[in-house]
């Protein structure tokens, strides 16, 4: 039986096309920009593997670019301007006449996205591994399953905290737009915090990824529980 919580979150955000744009949109644009990003015109029928293999944590890392860049435009409509505009239309206090309980309506709608997100995203990097050819090692696929894990935490908190704190749904969605897209396309040193923080997945090459992945899941759990006290505190018209 399907929960009053699960009711709510299926309507107000996974109702079509929600639920396809945030499945499916940032894995094809991943997996495009792997194509067209890394000079796939010069390869031919002899030195395609050869091309693969030298390239292949060019390649990886092309995927987690521009796959959560996508991610980030989709999340900042179907996350963070739904979410405030919930709060805002009357909609979530509907919702809550009808028994449903903040918490719970909370960490259920954070595990969905997250959840759904990710298993999207890992479909996408496996189709990399086994239908290009790219070989990394055991320990490095699941040090990038971690830290992938952790940044769409980071990507889905970020995008409710921000709906919690700005109490309109389009300067919602135009901060996490702006904020997202300004970070992914500024240059920082891959030694730097900011780095290590919201882009630790590119560190899943490395012989160990303790520093990044403290540093990140910190950020991902403070982000999570800072919107969460909000969210219960927050004053909605029933």
């Amino acid at each position: 039986m399907t929960s009053k919580e699960m009711l709510a979150i299926r309507y107000t955000f996974f109702r079509f096309p929600s639920h396809y744009a945030l499945t499916v949109i940032p894995v094809i644009s991943g997996i495009i920009s792997v194509f067209f990003l890394q000079q796939f015109d010069e390869v031919t029928f002899g030195n395609q593997w050869k091309f693969v293999s030298q390239n292949q944590y060019n390649l990886v890392e092309s995927y987690l670019l521009i796959s959560k860049i996508a991610l980030i435009f989709i999340a900042s409509f179907f996350i963070a301007f739904k979410w405030s505009n919930m709060e805002i239309n009357g909609s979530y206090g509907f919702w809550l006449t009808q028994r449903v309980k903040r918490h719970s309506f909370y960490f259920q709608a954070v595990g969905l996205f997250i959840i759904e997100i990710y298993l999207s995203l890992t479909l996408g990097i496996l189709l990399l591994l086994y239908l290009i050819g790219i070989k990394i090692t055991t320990i490095e696929l699941m040090q990038l399953m971690i830290l992938l894990l952790i940044q769409i935490m980071i990507i889905v908190a970020g995008a409710i905290l921000l709906a919690e704190i700005i109490p309109n749904a389009e300067i919602t969605a135009s901060s996490l737009l702006s904020f997202g897209t300004l970070n992914f396309f500024l240059n920082t040193d891959d030694s730097s915090i900011l780095h290590k923080i919201l882009k630790s997945d590119l560190h899943f090459q490395e012989s160990s990824i303790i520093f990044p992945l403290i540093l990140s899941t910190l950020t991902a759990i403070a982000l999570l529980g800072i919107s969460f006290v909000i969210h219960l505190r927050r004053s909605i018209d029933l």
